[in-house]
This record gives C-alpha cells, sequence and structure tokens, in this order.
C-alpha cells in the first residue's frame, strides 16, 4: 500500500503558474481545496514551498495538479511565479496514485473530507463495499471495518452548508453522521443554532442527540424544538450566545428532554441554600443526577480555616436541610436519616 513507488522515474521541474491545470479536482482531497489559504500564503511567502507539488502529463494540457491544490492556490498571493513540480511517470487511472494520495494526508481530512475520498475511490475504480473498507479506509485511519464504512457512507445524506461547515470545522465522524440523520430543513436549522453557538464536540453530540429526542418525543420538526422562547432569546442576543450562550442552551435541551430533572434541580438547589454553608465550600449533585452521592469541596489557606470549614461542614451535615439534599437524589431513607 505504500506510495514509494509512485516516485520510480520522477523528475523534479520548475512551472510557471499559468502551467498548471487545476480545474480537474479529482485528486483534490481538502473541501474546499481554496479554504483558509492566508497562513499558508504567509509560510510560503516566509519560506518558499518547501514540498513540490505533483504533475502528471495530461492528455490534453501540459501538467494535471495531482497534489497540492492548496498551496498552488496560496502561491500566487505569496508571490511566487513559479514553483517546484515532481513530474510522475504514471497516468492518472493509475489506482496506485490514488492511494498514495491518500496515504500522504488521508488521516488529516475531516470526517467529510474522507467521506469524499471514499466516494471518489468507489467511483474511480468501481470498488465493492469490501475493497473500499480493506484498502482506503485504512489510509483514511479508520481501520478496515463494513461497519465503519456504513457510518461514513451516513455523511452522503448531509446538506452541502452543512457538510462544508464540518469540513471546515473538523466534526468528528460520530457527530457528523448525528448530524446527517436528520431531514433536510432540520439540519440547516441546527446548522444556524451550532453557528451561534460553536460548541465543542461533546457539546454538539449532545445538541445532537438531545433535539433529536425531543423531536420523536414531542412528535416535532427541528424547527419547533429550536423555536422555543427561551433558546429564541440565547440565539438573539450576540452576547449572551458567546459568553454562556452554549451551556444555557443545553441545559433549555436538557430540560425539555427530561422534564422531571428541572424539579429535581429546583429541589436540590433549594436544600443546598438551606444548608447556609460558609464561603467557598461547594456541594454539587451527580452529573446529570444519575445517582444518589454528591461532591464536596473547599480550599483552605491554613490550618484554622481548614478547621473552621471542616466544622461548618459538619454541623451542616447534622441539620435537616441535609437530608433533604440527598433526598433530592432520590436516595433510600437510612441516607436522608428520614428513618432516624
Amino acid at each position: 500500500m505504500s506510495g514509494t513507488g509512485i516516485f520510480n522515474g520522477g523528475r523534479l521541474v520548475e512551472l510557471g503558474l499559468e502551467e498548471l491545470d487545476r480545474s480537474d479536482r479529482t485528486f483534490a482531497l481538502s473541501w474546499p481545496a481554496e479554504r483558509d489559504l492566508e497562513p499558508l500564503a504567509r509560510s510560503i511567502d516566509a519560506s518558499g514551498m518547501l514540498q513540490p507539488l505533483w504533475v502528471v502529463v495530461g492528455a490534453e494540457v501540459g501538467w494535471c495538479l495531482v497534489d497540492g491544490f492548496r498551496r498552488l492556490a496560496a502561491a500566487r498571493p505569496a508571490g511566487l511565479g513559479k514553483v517546484p513540480a515532481l513530474v510522475l511517470a504514471l497516468s492518472r487511472e493509475n489506482p496506485a496514485l490514488f492511494r498514495a494520495r491518500l496515504a500522504a494526508t488521508g488521516e488529516r481530512l475531516s470526517a467529510v473530507e474522507k467521506f469524499r475520498a471514499v466516494e471518489k475511490a468507489q467511483t474511480l475504480f468501481g470498488l465493492n463495499r469490501v475493497q473500499l473498507a480493506g484498502t482506503i479506509l485504512p489510509l483514511l485511519g479508520l481501520g478496515s471495518s463494513k461497519k465503519m464504512l456504513d457510518e461514513l457512507t451516513l455523511l452522503r445524506n448531509l446538506e452541502d452548508p452543512v457538510a462544508r461547515f464540518c469540513a471546515d470545522n473538523a466534526v468528528a465522524l460520530r457527530e457528523a453522521a448525528l448530524w446527517a440523520d436528520f431531514p433536510r430543513e432540520g439540519q440547516r436549522a441546527l446548522l444556524v443554532l451550532v453557528r451561534a453557538l460553536t460548541p465543542g464536540q461533546n457539546l454538539l453530540r449532545n445538541y445532537l442527540q438531545l433535539v433529536k429526542e425531543i423531536s420523536l418525543r414531542e412528535a416535532q420538526t427541528v424547527q419547533e424544538v429550536l423555536q422555543d422562547g427561551e433558546i429564541r432569546a440565547v440565539l438573539l442576543d450576540p452576547e449572551q450566545a458567546r459568553s454562556g450562550g452554549r451551556e444555557t442552551v443545553h441545559r433549555i435541551l436538557r430540560r425539555k428532554r427530561y422534564p422531571l430533572l428541572d424539579n429535581i434541580e429546583k429541589t436540590f438547589d433549594t436544600a443546598r441554600r438551606k444548608l447556609t454553608l460558609p464561603e467557598g465550600v461547594a456541594v454539587e449533585p451527580p452529573a446529570a443526577f444519575e445517582g444518589d452521592t454528591v461532591s464536596v469541596s473547599f480550599k483552605a489557606g491554613s490550618p484554622a480555616e481548614l478547621l473552621e470549614k471542616a466544622q461548618a461542614l459538619a454541623e451542616a451535615a447534622k441539620s435537616g436541610n441535609a437530608g433533604a439534599l440527598f433526598e433530592a437524589l432520590g436516595a433510600p431513607p437510612d441516607k436522608t436519616g428520614a428513618g432516624a
């Protein structure tokens, strides 16, 4: 599977920018190829083009580009008139050439770009599922599982602006596949939300899962779910959207998905406030309120402060309010003190 053999018989030349044909994007793996060129142009301007382009002799034009589409696009703003190019003694139809491109670049591609590479391999060489899984996926860093191939193929359902967003922002395969499972208009509605809040991968996954579950349970479209007044208030306030908006929307969606959770949170917060703990002592519920144990933390700057806070915490634990704290989490009576 190594691409080393493709360089046999190759020769290094310098070519003018106008001599190179980049109109055929068969071998362009980055998508869109011309995105985010400014940093690359600055690097080329400062250090030159350190890696030569790969070209092959074309049937109708002199030199067909098969590797280096972004570098070539950045060469002109970097002020280059000529670029180094490695002329390969292969035809563009040789499968070894495409495999070599994947071996050199595949693992750095986004999930959407990997899907597009698989589609190209299937179209160019007529590979079946077993061949794609066995020969193409490993070059993309995805193992050789047909199940992985099926998940990657789900990205075919992504709307074009959503696919571009996923490529630009390196959205992982799991999240991109979840997004692709929504209807067309639902995908676009989610894109508005995600662009406004810029959640990380984990939070994006939570958004997608929660919206899907709410939509199914309430028999609502994605658009109807996201028309919630609280969510719209966040999106219409740019400052809030930039600051804590993403977490606020996550709480709203979680509350809509688990209505009882809102009551548990309120009951827990009421009991926690009644504990009258000293400043700096934090009592937190389990993640997603799953479980009946709490976490306690505080900082102390001296033995005296440590003792003071420990004693205050002990007094709070003896009060009936502490029992209410655990009762809110659904703890049995022997934990809440109800049976005492």
